[in-house]
C-alpha cells in the first residue's frame, strides 16, 4: 500500500538583531541546486536526492508546486512515499539527509554527509530569531502520521534524531534553540 503524505511549506524566520532576515529561499520560488544538490530541489535546500549514497536510492520526496502556494508563485510539496515496502520519509532541508544503510532507523538529517565527509550543508545564522512564520497544507496518508517542522539552531555539526547512534555522536551540546511545529493528526 502507497502511503503517502504531503506538506506544502513557506517558511520565514523573523530576527531582531538587525531589523527582520528571511532564511534564504524561504518562499521556494527558485529551484535548482548546483552540486552536491540537484535540479529537482529549491535553491539552497535539499531533499534524499543530494543525501548520503544509499539514501540517493529512494523515490524523490520533494517537488515543485506551482498550483498551490500562500503567496508568490511556487511552494515545495513534501511527500512520504513507499520503496519496496519501506515508508521513506518526506523531507526538505537545509542539511543533508543520511541513510547509512537500508534500515530506516539508522536514518538521520545531518550536517554532514554520511558518505562524503567533505559535503557539510548549513546554514550560518547571526541574528537572534523571535519567531517562525510559515503556511502549510497538510493531506494525512493515513493515521498516525503528522506533519513536522523543526527549527534547531546550532555550532558545529548537528544530527536529528538527537538520540547518538552507531552513525553520529550526541549533538545536544551544540545546540542553542530548537523549535517544533506538528500539525493535527
Amino acid at each position: 500500500m502507497k502511503k503517502t503524505f504531503t506538506l506544502i511549506l513557506s517558511l520565514t524566520a523573523s530576527v531582531t538583531a538587525i531589523g527582520q532576515t528571511q532564511v534564504s529561499n524561504s518562499g521556494f520560488e527558485t529551484w535548482g541546486n548546483v552540486a552536491p544538490g540537484v535540479a529537482a530541489e529549491p535553491t539552497g535546500w535539499y531533499s534524499n536526492k543530494s543525501g548520503s549514497s544509499v539514501a540517493k536510492l529512494g523515490p524523490q520526496i520533494c517537488f515543485q508546486d506551482n498550483t498551490i502556494k500562500h503567496s508568490g508563485n511556487s511552494s515545495v510539496r513534501v511527500e512520504t512515499l513507499s520503496y519496496f515496502g519501506t515508508a521513506v520519509n518526506g523531507a526538505v532541508t537545509t542539511g543533508v539527509i543520511n541513510a547509512p544503510n537500508t534500515t530506516k532507523s539508522n536514518g538521520y538529517i545531518g550536517t554532514v554527509n554520511y558518505s562524503t565527509a567533505s559535503d557539510i550543508r548549513r546554514t550560518a545564522f547571526t541574528g537572534r530569531p523571535d519567531s517562525i512564520v510559515g503556511w502549510y497544507q497538510y493531506t494525512s496518508g493515513g493515521t498516525g502520521e503528522q506533519g513536522k517542522v523543526t527549527a534547531i539552531l546550532h555550532n558545529n555539526d548537528y544530527f536529528d534524531p538527537e538520540t547518538p547512534t552507531t552513525y553520529h555522536p550526541d549533538p545536544t551540546s551544540d545546540k542553542i534553540a530548537r523549535a517544533l511545529f506538528l500539525s493535527t493528526p
